[in-house]
């Protein structure tokens, strides 16, 4: 009897172990830059879903929906109708990172403009970096930035960037990098502000030609970019009354 029991007992440990591996490697990762989000989803031990989105230049885009079995991806047809090539990608989860390969790299092609792929690592955001863990933050620095506290708003923004500067879209992190620039401007810091602008692409050139970005992605960012250029003739004014 007690034999059975203790057998029982370990049989129920392994399962709910298995269980939470499965919830620990479910969930969203993200590809370097926001480039990529993937949302994973076990069921069993090897076995599970997959939904890719990502971004390229020139606001290229994938998308891929499929199945996981062991360390293979494979992708639902874009057309059930058509007879095409299968794509398979390779999904290898390790930790708080996945790292997405090619298997049939042409027959996922279809997948995917022609700048972009779905391919690189990808990992799991810290709470803070999460879309609402951005927003919350963004919320609170912007609570402290209305209510003149600078100082706290500029430590609470380069907290948050830093912590999640990998999980940041690249014309999000230069609307921050704005943002920062100002509460440095209204605490008095001049100096600063400039350096932080000097951080951004629009803030190392002087000119809509000089940025030299893809038409769709100059769309998306020319309103940061004529921002960027008004705040650092601001910070560059204030700096030169010292």
């Amino acid at each position: 009897m007690l034999r059975t029991i203790t057998f029982f007992t370990l049989t129920l440990a392994s399962l709910v172990v298995c269980a939470a591996s499965q919830e620990q490697r479910s969930g969203v990762y993200i590809r370097s830059g926001d480039s990529g989000k993937l949302v994973v989803s076990f069921y069993e031990k090897d076995k599970g879903t997959f939904h890719i989105d990502t971004v390229g230049d020139n606001a290229h885009i994938c998308s891929m929906s499929g199945t996981i079995s062991g360390s293979k991806g494979h992708a639902d047809k874009l057309f059930e109708d058509i007879d095409s090539a299968e794509c398979d990608i390779s999904i290898s989860v390790s930790g708080t990172k996945v790292v997405v390969g090619p298997i049939t790299q042409d027959a996922c092609r279809d997948y995917c403009g022609m700048r972009a792929d779905v391919y690189g690592i990808y990992s799991k955001p810290p709470a803070m970096c999460t879309d609402a863990g951005k927003q919350q933050h963004q919320a609170r620095f912007m609570r402290a930035y209305r209510a003149k506290h600078y100082a706290e708003a500029t430590n609470m923004l380069t907290a948050m960037m830093a912590q999640c500067d990998d999980f940041l879209f690249w014309i999000e992190k230069e609307r921050m990098l704005n943002d920062l620039a100002l509460s440095q401007y209204h605490d008095g810091n001049a100096t600063e502000c400039l350096e932080t602008l000097n951080r951004t692409i629009a803030g190392k050139v002087s000119s809509q030609d000089e940025l030299g970005l893809p038409p769709s992605d100059l769309d998306a960012y020319i309103d940061v970019a004529n921002a960027t250029w008004f705040n650092k003739a601001l910070c560059t004014k204030k700096s030169q009354l010292k």
